[in-house]
């Protein structure tokens, strides 16, 4: 069966990204910086964890 983990919505005002992600247990997070690989990597980290308590 298929179901959402998380939404993620990423922006960039001139220099600056910005990502917002919104987990399906409720967490909301926010995120600046210029740099797109370390905002991808605060991402990545965030929703493994999520996904490793759901199977513990």
């Amino acid at each position: 069966m298929e179901e959402t983990i998380c939404s993620i919505e990423i922006t960039r005002d001139n220099d600056l990204l910005k990502a917002k992600v919104q987990s399906d247990k409720g967490k909301y997070r926010e995120y600046q910086t210029d740099e797109m690989e370390y905002l991808i990597e605060r991402i990545y980290d965030d929703i493994q964890m999520e996904i490793e308590e759901d199977l513990w």
